[in-house]
């Protein structure tokens, strides 16, 4: 019996760590473009004053 519900709980830890790290990976899906454009936006300013 105590083995069953180990066997259980493992199973709800790993399955609840699974769905953690997917919604981290859609959060960071959704992040990326926020922070690669102004990122990108910087680099491409600041390239740009040296330039001239």
């Amino acid at each position: 019996m105590e083995n069953a519900i180990c066997e259980h709980l493992s199973e709800y830890s790993s399955t609840t760590m699974f769905s953690l790290i997917r919604l981290a990976g859609m959060v960071i899906d959704l992040l990326i473009p926020f922070v690669t454009i102004p990122v990108l936006q910087m680099i491409f300013w600041k390239v740009c004053r040296k330039r001239k």
